[in-house]
């Protein structure tokens, strides 16, 4: 998931895993109807108050999340 850890900008995405179940302040809100792609549900997620332990940041340094996404869009690209 990408998140706002830092200033405006791109310099201010990090990525994280977090799991779920459990966690306090998550909830899945509403299934939300789409045009196509029936088969991947799409739901509202909110996170009110969840605090992220820094060990779930993903490549290990805070600002790089948005980076490490365009790293990989015009490979997705190709396959969506």
């Amino acid at each position: 998931m990408a998140v706002r850890t830092g200033e405006a900008g791109s310099r201010g995405v990090s990525l994280i895993v977090l799991k779920t179940e459990d966690l306090p302040g998550f909830r899945v809100g509403r299934r939300l109807e789409k045009l196509g792609q029936h088969a991947s549900d799409t739901a509202e997620l909110f996170f009110d108050g969840v605090r992220m332990p820094t060990e779930h940041l993903q490549g290990g340094k805070e600002g790089d999340g948005f980076v490490q996404l365009m790293s990989q869009l015009s490979y997705e690209r190709l396959f969506l």
